[in-house]
């Protein structure tokens, strides 16, 4: 629930927000959000920015902090050596094979939630000129 409220939030709010993502939203109002989450059975409605304070680098933070927490990354810890040599790869075309077979293989919900970070950061990066966030940094931001 939190990427995919998150997700929206960035959105619908943070598309031309320079620096979100590299701008830390404030702690009070981030750890406010995750009790949201965690002791809520209902996530709160990220479509209405009065739900997170109308402050859209919490929720940013809040979605980084999302991955940086977990328990096993999003990419396995099991197959972490697979990607790292998947990426070390000389040919072009070998490198690109490899490494879609490992996020092929990576479990169902691993799977769709990479699919759905990865077509966000691609939207993210589509308004560069607006939010001054490129793919290096969001890279950066998220790695």
């Amino acid at each position: 629930m939190v990427v995919y409220h998150g997700i929206q939030a960035v959105e619908l709010f943070g598309l031309d927000v320079e620096g979100i993502y590299r701008i830390a939203g404030a702690a009070l109002r981030v750890n406010a959000l995750r009790d949201a989450f965690t002791n809520n059975a209902l996530a709160p409605d990220f479509r209405n920015p009065v739900n997170f304070y109308h402050d859209v680098n919490s929720v940013a933070t809040l979605l980084k902090q999302f991955f940086r927490d977990l328990p096993d990354p999003l990419l396995t810890s099991q197959v972490y050596n697979a990607f790292i040599d998947a990426a070390r790869m000389d040919h072009e075309s070998q490198r690109r094979d490899a490494l879609h077979r490992q996020v092929n293989d990576l479990p169902n919900l691993n799977y769709v939630t990479l699919r759905a970070v990865m077509l966000h950061l691609h939207r993210m990066s589509l308004y560069k000129n607006r939010n001054h966030i490129g793919t290096s940094n969001l890279a950066i931001c998220f790695a």
